[in-house]
Formats: C-alpha cells, structure tokens, sequence
C-alpha cells in the first residue's frame, strides 16, 4: 500500500477540539500516513504537537482575543496566506484533512483547491444560544467546504439525512467515523489534591463541559434542589469555563453544590471522577453528539442524558445509560432518585458502555479514515 500524504488543517486553540484533532493526527501517523499538520501557534497544546513526528508542522499566529482575531484575519489574508502557500505548494498531497472548522479553515484550504478535502461536521445545526459570529461565519465556512468536500465526516449516523439535505450531498459522499475516547488517565497529576476525596457511599451527580445555554442546566439545578431535598448523601458538581451568571442565584440556593467554573485542565480531568457512584449528567435542550459521553463511559461512570441530537445513538438507545425527554424535571428527578437508591443496579449497564467505548481508538478512527483517502 502506498504511503497517504496528509495535510492536517486545524487552527482552533481551545476547549476539547484541539486534542480531538492532535489525537486524530496520531492516529494518521500510528497507521503510516505521512502527515503536514497546520496548526495554531496559540493551541492549548501546541507542545504536544511539537512532539509528533510530523513531516512539517507549520504553526499560524491565531489570536487569543475578538481585536486580535480581526488583526489577525486581516493580516493572514493579505500576507500569511502567501507564505504558507510557498511552503505547502510543491507537496503532492493525497487529502486535506479538517477535523473540525475554525473561522480560517476555509482559506487555508483555498491554497489547495485540487487536493481531495475530508470535512468533519461536528455540529450540522446551531446551537441554541450560539454566538452571530460563530452561527454564521462557521455556519458559511462550513457549508462551502461540505459542498467541495471528497467525503463528509460525521460523528454519528443520526445526522447523515439533514446532512445530505442541508448540502446536497450523497450518502456515498458521507462516511462516519465516531469521537475518540480520551485516556486522561494517562495525563492525571497525581500531585494534585484530589477534587472530591469524602465520597464514601456518597452519590454525586456531575456535569462537566463547557457553560452553554443549549444544555440545560437550569433543568439540572431545579432537579437536583428537589433531589437534595429527598435523599441524603448526595452533591451536585458543575465544572467547566462559561458565563455561569444567569444561574448562580438558583446554584446558591443549594446546599451539597459544588461549582469549578473555570477550564478544567487534561490532568484535572480523571478528578473529576473519583468514586464509585458518579452519575454524569446530560441535561441538554439540543446537541449533536459530545465527547464527554466517552469520558464518562471510560471513567466507568454511570450516564443519564436527554433524548437530543445523537445522544440516544452513543448510548446505544439506553444500553449503555439512561435516556429522558430534555426539559423535563420530574423525569429528570426519579432518574437521579433511582441513581442513589438503586445504583448497583446499573453496574452491568456502566460495563457495557466502557467496554462498547475502548473500540474507539484513535489509531482504529485513523485506520478507517485512510480507508476513504
């Protein structure tokens, strides 16, 4: 088989994509492809990606912030552009890889307008609450590349339909290849002081991920008042950055709440889960899918998620978790009441999604990506 020659496009800086993308780019490099990667200089973990044996990893200055971003834009268009077209435009690629869209994919793929491009659409639809600027410059970026992409790349099956009739594409033009998990474990800083270390015998509910008004949390805060009220030897943890301020009044009216609203770090992460009875909550509005579900499952946690999006198709229709309308208290409440009387019970559904989850290796998602190049 001859070697794939890759070129890697992501300059996204934050949140879980940058090592959804560096994870994918591994996985190329374990199955022999010969990968260029284009990444932001401001990457969360642009060290890592430094590491890779890479055959060039090109490093674009991105921004941190809204007047750097225009700057920025500005002066990549008009100069930046130029450059990495000098580097890139003597390399026989065999695919352009975007493992998800930033507001510049489009004009790095522009330089390679030949090259077969593999699009992922993570998100087909808005978000509720999704800023103008990331509805519709992301929104536009996106549907160009879809339609000149070779192959679309979803995440789950659920969306193949509104994608081939949002875009006009075919279903032989689509391919999905599911999120990877994340081995935090790996990362885990055992120096730092564990986040929850009192948890003898005690249930805690946790939502992780970013603050995001599409997930529900004010269903999750009224739930969970309802369910402190019921039963003892329970907490509520909310971590993830966001503005947390439309909530905070009814989080304060909590009594075993515990709020990290910050980023949570790579090595944090595995705290988070610490215990033998965590429930990972999923209250959302809408969703497509989220990355998260394979962190709890790996983290053996018991997971209960609303009927949104592609969330019923990761836990496998309510084997691997526990399904509910969004939006709904009272069925949300006897889910968490059955989580703390009955936990044991759902020791065999907490092993099933673990075990349905370790075939996602990134190695594997690579392996069947190359199979489309």
């Amino acid at each position: 088989m001859m070697t794939k020659r890759i070129l890697v496009n992501y300059t996204g800086r934050t949140k879980g994509a940058p090592v959804f993308s560096y994870e994918m780019t591994k996985g190329l490099l374990e199955n022999g492809a010969e990968v260029y990667a284009v990444v932001s200089a401001q990457a969360n973990n642009i060290e890592e990606w430094r590491k890779l044996p890479l055959k060039q990893l090109i490093e674009v200055q991105t921004y941190t912030n809204k007047r750097e971003f225009i700057y920025r834009s500005l002066m990549f268009y008009l100069w930046g552009r130029r450059k990495l077209l000098h580097k890139l435009q003597n390399v026989q690629f065999d695919a352009v890889y975007c493992p998800m869209v930033t507001l510049w994919t489009r004009m790095i793929n522009r330089l390679l307008p030949r090259v077969p491009l593999f699009f992922t659409v993570n998100d087909p639809t808005p978000h509720e609450g999704e800023s103008l600027l990331n509805k519709y410059l992301l929104g536009y970026n996106t549907a160009a590349e879809v339609r000149r992409s070779k192959k679309v790349v979803l995440l789950t099956e659920t969306f193949r339909n509104e994608v081939q009739k949002r875009y006009g594409k075919s279903s032989e033009d689509i391919v999905v290849i599911p999120h990877g998990i994340f081995d935090y474990d790996k990362k885990a800083d055992t120096s730092l002081p564990a986040l929850f270390e009192k948890r003898s015998g005690q249930t805690t509910f946790l939502f992780f991920g970013r603050i995001e008004a599409y997930k529900g949390i004010d269903t999750l805060l009224e739930a969970y008042r309802q369910v402190e009220n019921t039963v003892e030897n329970t907490q509520l943890v909310i971590a993830g950055d966001g503005d947390f301020s439309s909530y905070y009044n009814r989080f304060k009216q909590l009594h075993t709440a515990t709020l990290i609203n910050r980023n949570i770090k790579d090595e944090e992460v595995s705290s988070l889960f610490l215990g033998s009875r965590i429930v990972t909550v999923f209250p959302y509005r809408n969703a497509s899918q989220s990355g998260i579900v394979n962190i709890a499952a790996m983290h053996r946690s018991l997971i209960i998620a609303t009927e949104v999006g592609a969330l019923p198709e990761q836990l496998g229709n309510g084997e691997f978790g526990v399904l509910l309308p969004p939006q709904n208290v009272p069925a949300l409440v006897s889910a968490m009441l059955d989580a703390v009387n009955n936990y044991e019970q759902f020791r065999e559904k907490i092993q099933c999604a673990h075990t349905y989850m370790e075939q996602f290796t990134w190695g594997n998602l690579a392996k069947k990506l190359l199979a489309e190049i």
